[in-house]
């Protein structure tokens, strides 16, 4: 949708006070950061404006090269921590790097290219007290494009998903895709420390997390929009998913799976599943003409066949 009634605005600040630091803090919202500055500003804001003080922010660089650093050492607070890493370990090996360290009941996850709205950590908070049982929550998202335009709006209607540990949960995660969203997702700080991010997946380790979650704890998802994500084509994502990478992991995870207890018949269903997705993947390609991104989803099809 274009026009200025869809664009965002966001009004920005120098530097925050240090009068918004309660005594006890309950959150760290962490952002990785790599070659952010296009949107990091945006970022940076959208915790600061944040409708309660119960939060302080851990930046986490992972060898920017371009004027990221810059942009962080404009704020001036206690409230926010840069952390420099000595060599650059991807996402989820940052994400870990930075969890390792965190000393606050809960942690928010926000990558670089996203925002929070203002009543994000306020709302997980309150979610939080009514599940205490809960180790991960998230909710709908808006979606907007490189220049702030809304490509889409996330859901209202509050209602409250509570997803329980079980069998069936865990195996249907591999039918449905990743459905929890890692950036705006609020976790609890304990259990991302004993179940870290597998970086060795660097495409899939969001849905690596949530398989393992959902097998063993309840989640929470809300259907209220309390973040921002960001679509846009200098994403790595992008041509990550063009290559099917993501899927080439999903097939890796599925194997893994099989042999910690999946019976070999839902083990065929699933593989099935992600055949189909892999087909489709294919002829979104060829309508595109994309014949690189072809050979590579036609080699991986061909590889599941002997998974």
């Amino acid at each position: 949708m274009k026009g200025s009634s869809n664009r965002l605005y966001l009004t920005f600040h120098n530097e925050f006070s240090d009068s918004m630091s309660s005594s006890e803090t309950n959150v760290t919202v962490i952002l990785p950061v790599y070659n952010g500055s296009a949107y990091l500003r945006e970022a940076i804001e959208s915790v600061i404006t944040q409708d309660c003080d119960d939060w302080k922010l851990l930046i986490v660089d992972d060898c920017s090269k371009d004027n990221s650093i810059n942009i962080i050492n404009k704020y001036n607070s206690s409230k926010l921590e840069l952390k420099k890493n000595k060599s650059n370990l991807g996402l989820y090996g940052s994400l870990n790097k930075a969890i390792e360290g965190v000393n606050t009941d809960y942690c928010v996850i926000l990558m670089q290219d996203d925002m929070l709205k203002p009543n994000h950590i306020s709302s997980f908070l309150r979610f939080s007290k009514m599940h205490e049982n809960c180790v991960s929550f998230w909710g709908d998202n808006d979606v907007i494009d490189s220049h702030g335009n809304y490509s889409s709006k996330g859901r209202v209607d509050g209602i409250q998903d509570y997803c329980a540990p079980s069998r069936k949960a865990w195996l249907d995660t591999f039918r449905r895709g990743c459905y929890w969203i890692i950036s705006g997702s609020f976790n609890k700080t304990s259990w991302l420390k004993i179940h870290p991010f597998r970086s060795e997946f660097p495409h899939a380790a969001d849905l690596n997390f949530l398989i393992t979650t959902i097998h063993q704890k309840p989640m929470l998802y809300v259907g209220s929009t309390f973040s921002i994500v960001r679509i846009h084509d200098d994403q790595q994502t992008n041509r990550h998913v063009r290559e099917a990478r993501d899927l080439r992991e999903y097939l890796i995870i599925l194997r893994e799976q099989y042999r910690e207890g999946m019976t070999r018949l839902e083990f065929l269903r699933l593989r099935f599943y992600l055949q189909a997705a892999i087909l489709r993947r294919i002829a979104s390609r060829i309508k595109k003409n994309d014949m690189h991104a072809v050979r590579k989803t036609a080699i991986l099809f061909l590889q599941s066949l002997r998974f």
